[in-house]
């Protein structure tokens, strides 16, 4: 019996997963860590990278891309499956731990603190990043990378690339369309809508930058960053709107349990419900009429 090795190293990971009982959307996610990874050092042998190049590339995930904790953590583990089973000998993700992730209630600001921040920012392209990150809910990294054509002023819907280039659609604004517009009108950008000064797109560092120094010009006590223009989103959409699953879909969450965290409500919010106990009757339709017959 002749036995075939993988033609490559990335398919022997994938049967290692695969023969350890990994379920399939794991298998996914490490694999996807493994080629992110890949990417951020410009291609080197995995088996040929340093402590340096991890530690490099989890500080990018954690503070220039704004990963939250559990796609930091799925991160993590990807790499640290990868390097136990083809560096068993080598404890090269030892300095590293995974992140802990916070139980309860997500860290959001009000519509009124938003606003305060946008109305307190004068430059037309903050403005517009601004407007844009918490009208569709986009990451930081997706809205670095947006593109022009990306947008169906019509439908109002905006086509994003996620993680592992998944496509999704969300929404945005008429008032985000129209901050978009005057900014358009005065820096006429060609591809990408946010064009970076020497690269081809504005940096996530820079749309960082720009949420910070809003929140401090609005004289916002908490630390905002990008995501937390998403959870709001996320949270107030579901305020108002309350369908789950379509935004699972607006967020490209691959699990209705990650989306689930954000039907928490605030405490002022709860304060304004009736018990139904003091409904009025009418409210619940008319009366069922009673069925004298037998049920099936």
């Amino acid at each position: 019996m002749s036995s075939q090795k993988p033609t490559t190293l990335r398919e022997a990971f994938r049967q290692h997963l695969i023969v350890t009982q990994k379920k399939p959307r794991t298998v996914e996610a490490y694999m996807d860590a493994m080629v992110q990874f890949h990417r951020f050092t410009n291609g080197t042998y995995p088996l040929h990278v340093t402590v340096n190049d991890i530690r490099a590339f989890l500080f990018h995930i954690m503070h220039e891309r704004g990963y939250a904790p559990r796609t930091f953590n799925q991160i993590y583990y990807g790499l640290k499956a990868f390097y136990e089973a083809f560096m068993p000998d080598v404890p090269i993700m030892a300095p590293f731990c995974r992140h802990k992730v916070r139980d309860g209630n997500i860290t959001v600001i009000s519509r009124f603190d938003f606003d305060r921040m946008l109305a307190r920012t004068e430059n037309r392209k903050h403005r517009a990043v601004l407007a844009l990150l918490y009208s569709s809910g986009i990451r930081s990294s997706e809205c670095a990378a947006i593109r022009i054509d990306d947008f169906d002023t019509e439908q109002m819907l905006i086509r994003v690339t996620g993680k592992g280039e998944k496509l999704r659609y969300t929404v945005f604004s008429p008032r985000c369309r129209a901050l978009l517009r005057e900014y358009v009108k005065l820096k006429r950008p060609t591809t990408r809508l946010f064009p970076g000064r020497t690269k081809e797109h504005i940096s996530t560092e820079m749309i960082g930058h720009i949420v910070r120094e809003a929140a401090k010009r609005a004289g916002l006590s908490q630390r905002v960053y990008p995501h937390i223009l998403r959870h709001s989103f996320a949270t107030h959409f579901l305020e108002t709107d309350g369908r789950l699953p379509v935004l699972q879909s607006m967020l490209g969450h691959a699990q209705p349990k990650t989306t689930y965290r954000y039907t928490h409500v605030d405490t002022a919010l709860i304060r304004t419900v009736t018990s139904p106990l003091d409904t009025p009757l009418e409210q619940f339709g008319p009366r069922p009429r009673r069925n004298k017959g037998r049920s099936l």
